[in-house]
């Protein structure tokens, strides 16, 4: 298997010095760049996030709603749109279940 020389740069960098100039402006790219700062920081707090926590973003995300957005509701419209999430994100929890428990019978028939 044979690795082009584009890659080896990326994997390799001492390996031409053409190949070591992106590499270096990437680094300094990525010290001075608040872009990937903050792609990198919302990865990292998702990824502390409980499971309950990412489904909720995930329906929030999807009804183009934000946590924010959701607290600056009035208090009756937050409690419907807390209901509807409920409901909804139970729904789709029962149809994995049941999707997952079909595919196990299935094997084993």
């Amino acid at each position: 298997m044979e690795i082009s020389s584009s890659l080896a740069g990326a994997y390799y960098p001492s390996s031409t010095s053409q190949n070591a100039r992106p590499a270096q402006n990437a680094a300094s790219a990525s010290s001075s760049g608040t872009a990937s700062d903050t792609a990198e920081q919302k990865f990292l707090n998702y990824m502390k996030e409980t499971p309950a926590q990412q489904l909720e973003d995930q329906w929030l995300a999807a009804h183009h709603l934000t946590s924010k957005d959701l607290e600056a509701m009035p208090p009756k419209q937050r409690e419907a749109i807390l209901k509807q999430m409920e409901a909804e994100i139970k729904q789709q929890l029962k149809q994995q279940t049941e999707a997952k428990t079909r595919a196990r019978t299935d094997l084993l028939v």
